[in-house]
């Protein structure tokens, strides 16, 4: 060790109190965004998986909308998707061809009266725009 460097490892003490605190501070921000903005996009995984798997029912274009419609709700049911809207589910009909559209908004609150808006847009087939 050289005589010049005892004073560049004197000044060498680590991470302070006050940088300590901000370490912590942000990543408890983090985490907390985090809480509380993965669970609509789990939801809405659940709404695509379902959405796309309208492409395994039987006679799907030979069903009513009114009944399109209720398949969707009730596979939504069954994986426990509950905030989406019964208007959310838009099913149309063109050229004999079923088409479902899931397209809906998700508002959470992060801190005191800050909210995080989500959009989630769905289609069946998926081809469509």
């Amino acid at each position: 060790m050289h005589a010049n460097d005892l004073p560049t490892l004197n000044r060498q003490q680590g991470l302070s109190g006050l940088g300590l605190l901000y370490v912590l501070v942000a990543t408890g921000v983090l985490a907390t965004l985090a809480f509380k903005l993965v669970p609509p996009y789990i939801d809405n995984y659940g709404i695509s998986t379902t959405v796309a798997s309208l492409g395994t029912v039987p006679d799907l274009n030979d069903k009513t909308e009114r009944e399109v419609r209720t398949l969707v709700m009730n596979r939504l049911r069954i994986n426990n998707v509950r905030d989406v809207p019964t208007e959310a589910v838009v099913v149309s009909r063109v050229d004999d061809r079923v088409l479902v559209a899931v397209d809906y908004e998700t508002r959470v609150n992060l801190f005191g009266n800050i909210d995080a808006v989500i959009r989630f847009e769905n289609r069946y087939p998926t081809d469509l725009p």
